[in-house]
């Protein structure tokens, strides 16, 4: 059982992490091990079909030029016996194809360096672009089903369990128990959240931050923040010009 795990590892280890979150083995020695195994068999497969592709085009692209060559009728436009095969070459090594296996050859080594060296089990580049349009086309069907962006309702409600709920058309990933939320001069704790079928289905309440209560992380909090637009990503060793 362990061996077979350890082939289809090999198999599933070439995909990004989005479509492997399923894989029971996902991160463990076994599986960097199955990812550098992986990269090997790559680097040997496009090895083997690049020199029967190559050979095989090789020979074709010598019969072809030679015979343009022979056959034309002005002589000062025959290509030497020796350019011939020079001329085949070329053609032949820069085909398409040719130069995808090269690059999944060399993709191939660093998949193995990278689960050899680093521990990592690199996926294979197309999937992973793949993956990122995947991702970016989920993304935009979920803001088209959501619909157009309205400000947030607040209600206060002073009861017991809270005193404050947000309904909001767009979810709030960042809300949680351990971080606080300011609005209008005031401190609150996120209690609990729900998903209602709703123009605005994101349901939050919040009571006021208890007094003694550590506070850690505050967001301020408006209720138009959803028709703003989301902070620019800021990379290490980005600067902000003055």
């Amino acid at each position: 059982m362990r061996l077979l795990l350890f082939v289809a590892a090999v198999f599933v280890s070439i995909l990004p992490p989005r479509y492997r979150r399923w894989w029971p083995q996902e991160g463990n020695a076994d599986f960097v091990r199955a990812a550098a195994v992986s990269g090997l068999l790559q680097v040997a497969l496009c090895i083997v079909l690049m020199l029967v592709n190559v050979l095989d085009g090789f020979q074709r692209e010598v019969i072809e030029i030679g015979m343009m060559s022979l056959n034309r009728p002005d002589e000062k436009l025959v290509l030497p016996r020796e350019g011939i095969g020079i001329f085949a070459f070329a053609n032949t090594v820069f085909q398409p194809a040719n130069m995808f296996m090269f690059y999944m050859m060399i993709e191939g080594f660093i998949r193995a360096f990278g689960a050899f060296v680093a521990g990592q089990s690199l996926p294979t580049l197309p999937l992973t672009v793949a993956a990122a349009l995947h991702g970016k086309a989920e993304d935009l069907y979920g803001k088209w089903k959501m619909g157009p962006p309205v400000v947030d309702q607040v209600e206060r409600v002073m009861d017991k369990a809270y005193d404050m709920r947000v309904l909001s058309c767009r979810p709030k990933p960042d809300w949680n128990r351990h971080i606080t939320v300011e609005f209008e001069d005031q401190f609150y704790q996120l209690m609990r959240e729900e998903k209602r079928e709703d123009a605005r289905p994101y349901v939050y309440y919040l009571r006021k931050s208890p007094v003694g209560r550590l506070v850690v992380v505050v967001r301020k909090y408006q209720i138009d923040d959803v028709l703003k637009p989301p902070p620019p990503k800021v990379y290490p060793g980005d600067h902000k010009a003055t």
